[in-house]
């Protein structure tokens, strides 16, 4: 930069110095700017790209982790829980309303004289509570604060439990559809063998049209096997928050095999069960809350004193200090006697109580069927056993055999298919069903599913 002597010689050489020195500092201060904004975008981007890449694949480690990050449901009892806790700030406080500051000015004159003065008076009242209304409404504000805790338990419960049934269904269409690409192999070499005897005239032509009819019929099979699997691929995609119209698509691993512990769940812990679902606590916390507002409206029925402190100017500059009490007076025929809102919240607090024994007579029901429909699906899963359906796809290519060495009818190998065929999709049916029946006996008998997997 010139000295001053220079800028008072030659002032235009004065002013580019400036404008050079003001568009080299603007250039630093970009340029930082840029750096600044780089280190505080790129931990966050990391941070969302490491969560989009490990709900990419979708195990029975990732799944529920990744379902209750991309919950709605889940955000949406976040918020009410926010607006409770602000009732309980709100519920804090330690004097029912503000103290209020009070004054007047006025100025006197004797009538005939010259005598005059100036008066003036100052106030500072405050009302207070006596009857423990404070404690009620905190007891109040905290049991919506803890039945709203336990609605959000019970919502990550129902989350986890959708994606649970969500995960097997993709499964399920993803062994459906593996199974119906194996039958259209066999079903096309069962069609070739057919077409070939009856060009040699060893077969009817209609025999060879029913078997390439039974052909198409499998076919189809697979087409609706595959819009199954993108169906639940779809929905599973949405569910742990990926997009289902992305090019990538999610991979999903496992196998048809039900949620770990469904064994130990015992009838003798019903009782246990029932009280320990979070929709029952939530309504025990809620009833518990009502029963706190009705005792905190029989409260505020206790006339609240407003103590006051006073000072003023009388007479002729004569000082007056004193202190003033003042209590309301309840008019029960006519007053506001709190009697409508004490009996709303009595009724309130009685109809959560019989909700509360309504779901849990339910919830008992509920597991009892469960129970019993996870012990039916495990005796017809010991039906279809690896031996037999090993055997019915041995079968299934042996047809071909025997239908080119002439050893069995078209129309016998065409019933026998599909006696073998839906052997095959009858297994793969009962195991889903026992995934299904794990699950609903899990959530029903309070099996913390939100925890991860299983």
């Amino acid at each position: 930069m010139p000295s001053v002597p220079s800028c008072v010689a030659d002032g235009s050489k004065c002013i580019r110095a400036f404008r050079e020195e003001a568009a080299v500092r603007v250039q630093t201060w970009m340029a930082w700017s840029i750096v600044l904004s780089v280190m505080v975008a790129v931990p966050v981007r990391v941070a969302l790209a490491e969560k989009q890449s490990s709900c990419l694949t979708i195990s029975r480690a990732t799944l529920v982790p990744c379902a209750l990050a991309a919950g709605l449901a889940i955000r949406r009892e976040h918020r009410d829980k926010e607006v409770r806790d602000a009732r309980v700030v709100a519920a804090r406080r330690l004097v029912p309303s503000n103290p209020v500051l009070s004054g007047s000015l006025a100025h006197r004159e004797a009538a005939g004289t010259n005598l005059a003065a100036t008066n003036w008076t100052a106030s500072l009242s405050q009302e207070f509570e006596l009857a423990g209304q404070r404690g009620a409404r905190l007891r109040a504000a905290d049991g919506e604060v803890l039945a709203q805790r336990w609605r959000i338990a019970a919502t990550e419960r129902e989350t986890a439990a959708y994606a649970w049934l969500a995960y097997f269904e993709v499964v399920a269409a993803r062994e459906e559809l593996v199974l119906a690409e194996r039958l259209e192999q066999s079903a096309k070499l069962m069609a070739k063998a057919a077409r070939a005897r009856a060009d040699q005239g060893l077969l009817s032509e209609v025999d060879a049209d029913v078997v390439e009819a039974t052909l198409v019929r499998i076919q189809q099979s697979r087409v609706q096997a595959t819009a199954r699997l993108r169906s639940s691929q779809s929905m599973l995609t949405t569910i742990t928050g990926g997009d289902p119209s992305a090019p990538q698509a999610q991979v999903v691993q496992g196998d048809l095999s039900p949620l770990a512990g469904v064994d130990a769940l015992s009838q003798s812990a019903i009782d246990r069960i029932k009280r320990g679902r979070p929709e029952v606590q939530a309504l025990r916390e809620e009833e518990r809350a009502f029963e706190a507002r009705a005792s905190l409206y029989r409260r505020a029925r206790v006339p609240n004193p407003t103590v006051s402190l006073f000072a003023q100017n009388d007479g002729y500059n004569e000082r007056v200090y004193g202190v003033g009490l003042a209590f309301p007076i309840p008019l029960p025929a006519i007053g506001r006697t709190y009697a409508g809102e004490i009996a709303e919240a009595e009724a309130e607090a009685r109809r959560t109580s019989t909700e509360r024994e309504r779901i849990a007579r339910d919830a008992g029901l509920e597991l009892v069927r469960a129970a019993q429909d996870l012990e039916a699906k495990k005796e017809e899963l010991a039906l279809f056993t690896d031996e037999r359906a090993a055997k019915a796809e041995r079968a299934l290519i042996d047809i071909v055999k025997e239908i080119e060495g002439g050893r069995l009818s078209v129309r016998d190998a065409v019933v026998a298919q599909d006696r073998l065929i839906e052997l095959l999709r009858a297994k793969i049916d009962v195991k889903h069903s026992l995934c299904v029946a794990s699950v609903t006996l899990s959530r029903t008998a309070g099996v913390p599913l939100e925890r991860g997997a299983r």
